[in-house]
């Protein structure tokens, strides 16, 4: 069991930490809230190399993700451990890998259109892009690079990493 506070009061919970993904969790075990409207939490996405990278120089406003999500806001955009060499990606040069690349604002996720399937940088049929989404980045900015061990998925950033980025 874990002991999580709330502001109406002090509750047992199952320790879920197991089945749940551990960035849902403070380092003390308690639970982190949930990101929403009026959240301070910040989110970290792993995007595989060179994509990060076109994003970072923005020639890439458009992420394509098999998944949608309701967060907005700011996002810290991490360079994956892989690199992607499908769609095109050979084409474009390369950068480090496993490091933080970016921050820049998620203001919306809709449905992939030809239009901004043009805008993803991606070499492919767009109907190999069925059912994905189209998330827009706005305000980006580069950021310190610093070491980052991503994890699939957007996720809630560490404190102790946005401060070191200066966010």
């Amino acid at each position: 069991m874990l002991r999580v506070a709330y502001a109406s009061g002090t509750f047992d919970v199952p320790d879920l930490r197991r089945s749940l993904r551990a960035p849902n969790y403070r380092t003390n075990g308690t639970l982190a809230p949930m990101a929403g409207k009026g959240s301070n939490i910040m989110k970290c996405l792993s995007v595989r190399v060179p994509w990060v990278y076109l994003t970072r120089d923005g020639r890439k406003p458009i992420e394509l993700r098999s998944r949608s999500t309701a967060y907005r806001g700011t996002v810290i955009l991490c360079a994956g451990r892989t690199i992607e060499t499908r769609w095109g990606a050979e084409k474009y040069d390369t950068g480090p890998v496993g490091v933080t690349v970016c921050a820049a604002e998620l203001v919306d996720v809709t449905p992939i259109t030809p239009a901004t399937f043009r805008k993803s940088c991606v070499i492919a049929d767009i109907a190999e892009f069925n059912g994905w989404y189209a998330w827009h980045w706005r305000n980006i900015r580069r950021v310190p690079s610093l070491p980052y061990k991503g994890q699939l998925g957007l996720v809630n950033a560490l404190p102790d990493l946005v401060s070191a980025l200066g966010i």
